[in-house]
């Protein structure tokens, strides 16, 4: 894949989309635009052409944590700007898939924006939850009310 696509550094076909429904792929970005040029590319190789969900991060995101993943997609994605719906190769097995060997492919940008793709604002850093204070907190459930 990196032959291909360079920007690539790590890639994950989840168990639960059945290896080739779902893909997670982190990239080390550098330009405007990259995640989308990604998708593509990825989705004109082999056997990954018949992938239906392609998530795009940010090198550092660890893209076999799913939640890790899915938190990056609800912080950094904005559904309108930040997908790309197309059509494209589909498994004749997919039973969701129309007939005739082609269906829809949803590619979703959850990599940080750079200021040329937000108009020209500075994107926030993401948040980290501090490991000190998440285990002080933990330690208090019950003080707090909370099991």
């Amino acid at each position: 894949i990196r032959t291909v696509v360079p920007e690539v550094v790590d890639i994950n076909l989840p168990l639960f989309g059945v290896f080739h429904n779902w893909a997670f792929v982190s990239i080390r970005k550098t330009r405007p635009g990259q995640a989308r040029q990604v998708m593509r590319a990825i989705w004109g190789l082999g056997q990954l052409a018949y992938t239906k969900f392609l998530v795009v991060v940010d090198e550092g995101v660890d893209v076999h944590d799913t939640d890790e993943v899915l938190w990056r997609v609800g912080a950094e994605a904005d559904p309108r700007r930040d997908t790309l719906l197309l059509d494209g190769r589909a498994d004749v097995l997919d039973h969701a898939a129309p007939p005739g060997g082609e269906g829809g492919k949803l590619g979703i940008d959850a990599t940080r924006k750079l200021p040329e793709e937000v108009g020209g604002r500075p994107w926030p850093e993401p948040l980290a939850s501090d490991p000190d204070t998440a285990a002080r907190v933990t330690r208090r459930w019950q003080e707090y009310g909370l099991e």
